[in-house]
């Protein structure tokens, strides 16, 4: 799928479960001077962390997945 964003075409990664969700997102993402959405069911934060892709990281707010950028583009 694709979206409209700031005038311009971008391909969208679904993230989200498969379900026709009225409520999912579309995380905008900048990366290697490409622009992209993430489609996910929900986002509590967005925030930059060092780890193996796939890895789940604790810190002091909780437990995030690491998400590995580059693998998920097309």
């Amino acid at each position: 799928p694709v979206m409209r964003y700031r005038g311009s075409v971008v391909p969208v990664v679904e993230l989200a479960r498969p379900t026709p969700r009225l409520s999912a997102r579309v995380v905008v993402i900048r990366h290697a001077g490409r622009v992209f959405g993430l489609r996910v069911d929900r986002v509590g934060e967005l925030r930059e962390l060092a780890g193996d892709p796939g890895a789940l990281v604790a810190d002091a707010d909780g437990v995030v997945r690491v998400l590995n950028v580059d693998a998920l583009l097309p």
